[in-house]
């Protein structure tokens, strides 16, 4: 009977443990830039690209709210070499609220378990000040 018990005891840890699925990391984020480059928030907070089986050459960003006419320009650039970038992605109005499942392609291979960061620049517009708020995963 002990015997037993400790097989399924072990048995329930082994499903608990291998059962947590793997997600990536997704980091909100708020961007404020400006026509004239001054008094800027360029820049998400550092997030580490998920491995393994959830690895891929992608970035997604999910515009959550925007202010401001105009377009603001996003890229994710590798923490330690600033040379593993991306394409660089549109947030605007009419991409406020739309859930980004396609994502956008690295220009080179980006290794999975380094840190990544979101950076924005004024693209065009007609307001000052741009600003976006929304999630990052790289």
């Amino acid at each position: 009977m002990r015997k037993t018990s400790r097989i399924i005891i072990i048995a329930m840890l082994m499903l608990t443990f291998f059962a947590i699925p793997v997600r990536a990391a997704t980091t909100s984020f708020t961007l404020t830039v400006t026509r004239d480059g001054q008094n800027q928030d360029p820049k998400s907070k550092r997030t580490e690209k998920a491995g393994g089986s959830k690895w891929k050459n992608r970035y997604y960003v999910t515009n959550e709210t925007f202010d401001g006419l105009g377009t603001i320009k996003v890229k994710s650039i590798n923490l330690n070499d600033s040379s593993i970038t991306s394409n660089s992605k549109e947030l605007n109005l009419s991409t406020k609220g739309v859930r980004d499942t396609e994502g956008t392609e690295y220009k080179t291979t980006a290794p999975s378990n380094q840190y990544y960061y979101l950076k924005a620049v004024y693209g065009s517009g007609l307001s000052k000040s741009l600003n976006a708020t929304g999630r990052y995963t790289p």
